[in-house]
């Protein structure tokens, strides 16, 4: 009989919890309405956006949003002529750019292709073999010396790493590098693609810088450039050229650290 009392009370407990609970939430808000005051908000934004780099002279960014239809609404709000995405994440989190007129044709001009990396640049001979694979007719691509090459390709772009305040501004010849830190003054002036000595012409016959953004060393990255002498306390950025090579710049002292090509 005490039992049966128990159950009956904590389930009447249960049932008057529910009701104060339904009346809580239906109350407060319109007691916030009656007063004239908006109903606070807690839930977060539908798609939040920021800068993490330069790309070919305007601003590449990464989104976070709950629903991908929240992305585009507000990349679209950014990006007046379209956007490109870069690097996915998920369907909800990725870089993107936004889509600017290319700049326009000037006189082209001859560049050589060093013949160590006509390989490279033209790719290799086409052969013919047999139903053993024995090699019976060699058909050789052209591997002319000069390829023209489009000045308006290099465009020079600015960017400051929110991290570091330090700004790197890419010149003119889309080659050459210059840092300056928080009080302008120049901390180098450096030439990546040319002082590494570890690329060869490749997709294009004058690669030039494409892009600088903020990344964050995964244990990896930390362990190859570590193993090169890199000081492990610096600010690194991604910087990649438009022949698809690219590599870690450290900001200090703009030493490059070659990654690869794709």
């Amino acid at each position: 009989m005490v039992t049966g009392m128990c159950v009956r009370s904590w389930r009447y407990g249960i049932f008057v919890f529910a009701v104060l609970a339904f009346w809580w939430a239906q109350a407060i808000p319109q007691a916030w309405s009656a007063a004239g005051e908006e109903v606070p908000q807690t839930d977060a934004p539908a798609a939040t956006i920021i800068p993490i780099g330069i790309r070919r002279g305007g601003t590449e960014y990464h989104v976070n949003c709950s629903k991908e239809s929240d992305c585009d609404s507000a990349i679209l709000a950014i990006c007046t002529k379209g956007y490109y995405p870069l690097a996915w994440k998920s369907l909800m989190s990725f870089d993107f750019a936004c889509r600017v007129d290319e700049p326009a044709m000037q006189k082209t001009i001859q560049v050589f292709i060093r013949p160590e990396c006509k390989w490279m640049f033209y790719g290799l001979d086409f052969e013919d073999v047999d139903s053993n694979g024995k090699a019976i007719r060699m058909k050789k691509r052209p591997k002319p010396d000069y390829v023209p090459w489009n000045p308006a390709n290099a465009i020079p772009m600015a960017y400051k790493d929110p991290r570091s305040s330090i700004v790197m501004y890419v010149e003119s010849d889309g080659r050459h590098i210059a840092a300056t830190d928080a009080q302008g003054k120049l901390l180098w002036v450096r030439n990546p693609w040319e002082e590494s000595h570890a690329f060869c012409q490749y997709r294009t016959p004058r690669p030039v810088v494409a892009s600088l953004k903020m990344v964050e060393l995964n244990d990896a990255a930390r362990s190859y450039l570590k193993s090169k002498g890199a000081n492990l306390d610096h600010t690194f950025v991604a910087l990649s050229y438009d022949s698809s090579q690219f590599g870690t710049l450290d900001e200090s002292n703009g030493d490059f650290y070659p990654g690869g090509q794709n």
